[in-house]
């Protein structure tokens, strides 16, 4: 299920975490979520998921929801200038 808002009367964050290059600070991140009872989506590359197999479904047993994030993440097509990349 994609949830991209929800009504809330209090503040909230979203956590998130990319994975793409390495799982090295997989284990890590996650026993610091566990530790702090805290929730995070993982946003993981189909080359991540095919390389790290168990590290994606320690996230998923974990009650973290795991999301694509492109399969290869390509380096980005739009002009990156200095005031977009300050914005």
């Amino acid at each position: 299920m994609d949830i991209e808002a929800f009504g809330t009367g209090r503040r909230v964050v979203a956590l998130t975490f990319d994975g793409g290059a390495s799982d090295s600070a997989v284990q890590d991140i996650l026993g610091t979520l566990a530790d702090e009872g805290v929730p995070a989506t993982f946003f993981v590359t189909g080359q991540f998921a095919r390389t790290y197999p168990d590290q994606v479904r320690s996230i998923a047993a974990a009650g973290h929801p795991v999301g694509n994030h492109s399969d290869t993440h390509p380096p980005s097509r739009w002009p990156r200038t200095r005031r977009s990349a300050r914005s």
